[in-house]
């Protein structure tokens, strides 16, 4: 009865850390809540102190689990390839997702409910890679719609943004119009939700796009810094209109969390997320970053790029002498966070993968 009412203690707490976290304006509280990289890791801390082990066990059992979304949630729509290191793992995190609940998804292209795929834009066509045959996000859920409807007991995932924004900066650069259309971007995804949850879908936890001015392909343009405005704008607008429909959306702050994982990966129990993994060359548009370039999609364990840490070690050669050495060491694919110039390792999605099932647990 003691550990049942702390728990509840836990729970109001936890509701209250995050209503501060997205109400408070003030940088420097959120600053603070970066450090411990968001609430969810302080009610694992209050649930450890109500005794027993860190895990939430949700009470909410999901019959269905269905996935609408771009690259970060493709399960192999398109000849089984995934936007990560195609090793035959658990490798995207709604299926880790679906794992913790003791269920299963799988991809349309093999009779399952997950409908997202790699660079498919909210609304807007051709996608991100320049294919006029992806479907839109909102495509996806006519798709679903046309099918059959939301049950009382599904769990509906969202993920969309990172396509976009990729696409306008391509399309216009650092400019006015790319702004305007990321701000534009958010709203649609916004109007796209309540859409979902207008034709029944009871429980949808939602993800915008995160900072890809901080990914390796962010990096390495001559716009980093913008590149990360225009993602905080759009996820600022997503916010902002979908801030009235708690009872059945549960947004997970994208931005705070893997910025953590990008600045900090050791946090996360990884080594480096400046070098992708993959050596995987896609000629044509790829990921839509450009010609050319890495896309995990082509990603397996025989196009991995061979990365090391290298450190400093002291020698004692004598009582009175030391030497340094440098030492390289080979780094495993699933120590570093992105598979190629965006998106991410098996590691990196099932890492995120476990924080989001937390997040449900904690809401539902």
């Amino acid at each position: 009865m003691i550990r049942s009412a702390c728990l509840r203690l836990a729970r109001q707490c936890q509701a209250h850390l995050r209503k501060l976290w997205q109400d408070d304006s003030d940088v420097s509280v959120k600053r603070v809540g970066g450090a411990f990289l968001g609430v969810g890791l302080v009610m694992g801390a209050l649930v450890a102190g109500c005794g027993g082990t860190t895990t939430v066990v949700s009470q909410f059992k999901p019959s269905r689990v269905i996935v609408f979304g771009d690259a970060l949630s493709d399960l192999g729509q398109v000849q089984g390839r995934r936007y990560s290191v195609n090793d035959g793992t658990t490798s995207n995190w709604t299926e880790q997702v679906a794992v913790q609940y003791g269920s299963t998804v799988t991809a349309v292209a093999s009779g399952g409910l997950s409908y997202a795929v790699g660079n498919a834009r909210i609304l807007a066509k051709p996608d991100a890679a320049g294919n006029a045959s992806t479907l839109t996000v909102n495509e996806q859920v006519s798709r679903f719609l046309t099918s059959g409807s939301f049950q009382e007991n599904d769990l509906v995932l969202m993920t969309a943004g990172t396509a976009d924004l990729i696409a306008l900066y391509r399309a216009t650069g650092n400019s006015a119009a790319t702004t305007n259309a990321a701000v534009q971007a958010g709203r649609d995804y916004a109007e796209l939700i309540k859409r979902v949850v207008g034709a029944g879908a009871k429980r949808v936890l939602v993800l915008g796009a995160y900072n890809i001015g901080l990914t390796p392909w962010g990096q390495s343009t001559a716009d980093a810094a913008y590149l990360s405005a225009i993602s905080k704008s759009f996820d600022e607008r997503l916010l902002v209109e979908i801030v009235g429909m708690g009872a059945n959306v549960l947004y997970l702050d994208g931005q705070n969390y893997f910025s953590g994982m990008f600045l900090a990966p050791g946090s996360f129990g990884l080594a480096n997320s400046v070098t992708p993994a993959c050596t995987s060359i896609d000629a044509g548009a790829g990921i839509g970053t450009g010609l050319g370039l890495v896309s995990s999609a082509l990603c397996t364990t025989s196009t991995l790029a061979p990365v090391t840490s290298t450190v400093e070690i002291t020698v004692t050669v004598s009582p009175f002498t030391t030497a340094t050495a440098t030492v390289s060491n080979p780094v495993s694919y699933n120590l570093l966070v992105f598979a190629d110039g965006v998106y991410l390792t098996p590691a990196a999605q099932l890492t995120f993968g476990n924080y989001a099932y937390s997040r449900l647990a904690s809401r539902w």
